[in-house]
C-alpha cells in the first residue's frame, strides 16, 4: 500500500474540518433556541510574499460565537516565475483563536494560533543563464505561528467581500500576504 505524500494530507484535514465545522445540531419545535453562533467559509485569491511576487490562494472554515472566532485556514502560495525555475512555494494548515468585532454591515477580525508549515526553497543555481536559469530546491516541514486580519463588508445574511491579511512565522520561511475573498455562510 503506497502512503500518501505530504501535500495530499492538507487538503483531506482541511475538508474534514469543513465537513465538521457545518453540521448544525437537530432540535425539536418545542425547544426555543437563542443561536448567537455563527460560520463561514473564506475563498479567496491574492498575492504573497517575498517581495509578494507570489500568487496566493486561501480555503478558511470559521466558527464566532459571541466577540471570539475560531478559524481552520489552508493558505498556498507559489512564486510567479517567468524565465527561471523551480519556484518558491509555501503552505500553512492552522487553527486560529482571535476576537471579532461585527457589525450589520461588516466585520473585522484578528486570530492568532499553531500551524504546521510547508513547502520548497530554491537553492542554489544548478544551470542555465539569466533568462533560463535553473535552481536545486529543498523541501520543507515545520511548525509556525500563523497570524490572520479581517476586514469584510457583509451586506448580506450568507455573502462576503472583503480583505483578509495573513503571516506565518516559522524557523524556515516566514511569509505574509493578502487576499481578496469571498465569505459563504450564516453571516448574521
Amino acid at each position: 500500500m503506497r502512503t500518501p505524500e505530504i501535500h495530499s494530507i492538507p487538503v483531506v484535514i482541511v475538508t474534514c474540518i469543513f465537513m465538521l465545522g457545518s453540521i448544525n445540531p437537530a432540535y425539536s419545535q418545542t425547544e426555543s433556541r437563542t443561536d448567537s453562533s455563527k460560520y463561514w467559509t473564506n475563498i479567496g485569491v491574492g498575492f504573497s510574499s517575498p517581495e509578494f511576487t507570489a500568487l496566493g490562494v486561501v480555503f478558511s472554515h470559521e466558527l464566532k460565537n459571541e466577540k471570539n472566532i475560531l478559524s481552520i485556514r489552508f493558505i498556498r502560495a507559489e512564486e510567479i516565475r517567468i524565465f527561471s525555475s523551480p519556484s518558491n512555494a509555501h503552505w500553512d494548515l492552522g487553527v486560529l483563536v482571535g476576537v471579532i468585532r461585527k457589525k450589520q454591515r461588516g466585520m473585522v477580525s484578528i486570530s492568532a494560533g499553531g500551524s504546521i508549515v510547508g513547502g520548497k526553497k530554491k537553492e542554489e543555481l544548478t544551470g542555465g543563464e539569466l533568462f533560463d536559469a535553473e535552481y536545486s530546491t529543498k523541501n520543507y516541514t515545520t511548525v509556525g505561528l500563523p497570524i490572520n486580519s479581517q476586514i469584510f463588508f457583509t451586506p448580506f445574511s450568507h455573502f462576503g467581500i472583503g480583505l483578509n491579511g495573513f503571516a506565518n512565522i516559522n524557523p524556515k520561511k516566514s511569509f505574509a500576504g493578502v487576499l481578496v475573498c469571498l465569505q459563504i455562510g450564516k453571516i448574521h
